[in-house]
């Protein structure tokens, strides 16, 4: 079926019914949403809120945020002009982290202990009324206590001067006494109990705040756990279940694949991310699956790079558009810079040293020569960093790898004057005799005109390191007659010996082969009849090559 034709509804049903928390969440927000009688446009605008998420947090795809939710209930107190009941938001915030323990078990954590350091500094906030007032009646107390005992003075010294006025009075007045030292008993009864409470109180608002103190410092280190984990995974927001996407997928046109791919490899870890690749590859086709991992490389840090190419590897589905996956990690890590590269090469190689073996890994050879191949396009001269990568996965133990790298350099047919120089005026041995031996299985598929060709370039290089062997291996690559047609091309027209021509000359007569290549040479310059063409007669070229090599077989 064609993209084009594909219906571009949403099955929000399908993404309601997979997790009843959030659908239950959705809808509770949805009923209050519609008590606005506005559209969500018209909310975007007014609240500054992206219309997208409105509409995601309304219809289940993602957990509606804490704020979302206060602004809501505000929006809807300020259109009512009543507040809206304690159990509406408690009832919500239950909601809320129901959604979260089942999307998100981490953030529903976290969310659980900041409510509960809330409910924490509510019950301080209380006990500290209660403590202020407990205080304020103690000293009330204690006032009418001095009052009383003021009285009480004042009572004993009438009660001395009156004593004479007779027993009736004095009868009264120690009724009165009586009276105000059951009183004062009672007041002080009171301010005990009332200074034991004041304790209690003390103690208990000391134990809520140590232990607010204690879920604070949780909530801090979970948060920074959290946030550790996300940014190690690059994850810039809580993801909906892959199904979710998929569902959305199978129904959009082209365009909006695209703009759903983009969005998905800005959110999503690795692991997410290869998951969806292996389903793009089986059900929309590979061009999606590449652009996804591209997208997704493309944005990442190397480490993340990397990351991806080991979850593509661990993955069940690992022989469905594999390539695709590791072309598409090789093309980002090829514009990136050394570091990058080298950073990659180690994480590859350690967790290919500890990991489990598969069918098949990212080759890092592919990955380094298509990073220095990559430079020949664009002109950055990165050839002379060859032998600083060839070092480096050496000592992060692949020296497979490595001489992976310079064969494949060697075989890829570029000009001698990049890879090849580098490594012969490096004076390195081992890594020339690599590339000399590759490269002799190369040039000897291409013939003898490429040969030419990068020898004359060769020999004018300082270093004849890499010619010196070469010419020792000439008659592996050649026969006789070819060697033959070689030492003529090499001294041109004129008979003027290029540098080549002398190298070749002095090979062949070293190597003891002179005798058998200067018969080919005169076999190719003889008359078809028979007999012997004389030497006058022989181009300029041929008479050099002859005389030349002739010296060494006479020598012989």
């Amino acid at each position: 079926m064609s993209r084009n034709g594909r219906s571009s509804g949403r099955r929000s049903e399908l993404e309601l019914s997979t997790l009843p928390e959030v659908a239950a969440l959705a809808t509770e927000l949805t009923l209050i949403f519609n008590g606005l009688g506005i559209t969500q446009q018209q909310y975007a605008i007014r609240t500054n809120y992206d219309k997208s998420y409105i509409s995601r947090f309304l219809n289940g795809r993602r957990v509606a945020t804490q704020d979302f939710i206060d602004r809501l209930l505000a929006e809807i107190e300020k259109q009512r002009k009543s507040p809206v009941t304690q159990q509406t938001i408690a009832r919500l915030k239950q909601l809320r982290l129901n959604a979260l323990r089942a999307y998100d078990p981490e953030m529903y954590k976290l969310e659980s202990l900041r409510a509960e350091v809330e409910r924490n500094q509510r019950d301080i906030k209380r006990l500290l009324l209660h403590q202020e007032a407990l205080e304020g009646l103690l000293e009330r107390r204690n006032a009418e206590a001095e009052e009383l005992r003021g009285e009480l003075g004042k009572l004993r010294s009438d009660w001395i001067s009156d004593r004479v006025h007779g027993e009736a009075a004095l009868l009264l007045a120690e009724g009165e006494k009586r009276r105000f030292a059951d009183e004062r008993n009672e007041l002080l009864v009171e301010i005990a109990r009332l200074k034991e409470e004041l304790m209690a109180t003390i103690e208990q608002k000391e134990i809520a705040e140590h232990r607010c103190a204690a879920l604070e410092e949780q909530v801090s280190s979970t948060e920074v756990e959290v946030a550790e984990k996300r940014d190690r995974d690059d994850i810039e927001d809580v993801g909906e279940p892959i199904e979710y996407t998929q569902a959305r997928l199978q129904e959009a046109m082209e365009n909006e694949i695209y703009r759903e791919l983009s969005g998905f490899s800005l959110t999503r870890s690795a692991a997410d991310i290869v998951e969806l690749c292996l389903w793009l590859h089986a059900h929309l086709g590979p061009e999606y699956s590449a652009h996804l991992a591209s997208d997704y490389c493309r944005q990442r840090p190397v480490r993340l790079v990397a990351q991806f190419a080991l979850c593509v590897e661990e993955s069940d589905q690992f022989e469905i558009g594999e390539l695709g996956l590791f072309m598409a990690v090789t093309q980002v890590v090829a514009r990136r810079s050394l570091d990058d590269l080298l950073e990659f090469c180690a994480i590859i190689a350690e967790a290919h040293k500890v990991g489990a073996a598969h069918k098949e890994s990212l080759k890092l050879a592919s990955v380094t020569q298509h990073w220095l191949s990559w430079s020949r396009r664009k002109g950055s001269g990165r050839s002379r960093h060859l032998l600083e990568i060839v070092d480096h996965l050496k000592a992060i133990g692949e020296e497979q790898t490595a001489v992976a790298l310079i064969g494949r350099l060697a075989m890829f047919g570029n000009k001698p004057g990049t890879y090849a120089q580098v490594i012969s005026e490096s004076g390195r041995e081992y890594e020339t005799r690599i590339y000399v031996e590759s490269w002799i299985r190369g040039i000897k598929a291409t013939g003898s005109q490429q040969f030419i060709r990068q020898m004359r370039q060769m020999c004018d290089w300082p270093s004849g390191l890499m010619v010196d062997m070469i010419m020792a291996d000439v008659h592996k690559i050649f026969d006789a007659s070819e060697i033959g047609y070689i030492l003529i091309e090499a001294f041109g027209e004129s008979g003027e010996p290029y540098k080549f021509g002398e190298r070749l000359i002095r090979a062949v007569g070293e190597h003891g082969n002179g005798r058998e290549v200067l018969d080919c040479i005169e076999g190719m310059y003889a008359p078809l009849g028979g007999g012997v063409r004389k030497e006058l007669h022989y181009p300029p070229a041929v008479v050099q090559v002859l005389a030349r090599l002739g010296r060494f077989v006479q020598s012989d």
